[in-house]
């Protein structure tokens, strides 16, 4: 199994999470430090900025073929597979390696919100 924290289009309720994550149960949810999320238009990317704000991260144990999967799909879409520690335990996070130009910054760092806001629905 593998843990993964997920921000984006991967969170409850969003249509990525119904494609890969739909046979897992999410084991808990956290605000996390050191992270901008951008709004890049349909899905989200953080940057890690040390004096960055904060994000709202879902975690889940996947197995090898879903992680996989998931990773074909971020890396191709230009993330960056970063691991991290929280809780003592490391976790698989993708992250943009730079800021793009022209984007919306999700302040609050809550994605389903920003959607929730955004469109008034998830």
């Amino acid at each position: 199994m593998v843990k993964m924290l997920v921000y984006g289009t991967l969170r409850t309720g969003l249509i990525n999470n119904d494609i890969y994550l739909k046979d897992y149960d999410r084991t808990a949810i956290y605000r996390i430090k050191g992270f901008d999320m951008y709004d890049l238009g349909g899905y989200p990317m953080i940057h890690r900025n040390k004096d960055g704000g904060t994000i709202v991260v879902e975690e889940y144990d996947v197995s090898d073929e879903v992680y996989n999967s998931i990773r074909r799909m971020e890396c191709g879409a230009g993330y960056v597979e970063a691991s991290m520690i929280l809780t003592g335990e490391e976790y698989k996070i993708y992250c943009y390696s730079w800021v793009p130009h022209d984007t919306t910054k999700v302040k609050d760092g809550d994605y389903v919100q920003y959607v929730v806001k955004k469109y008034g629905k998830v």
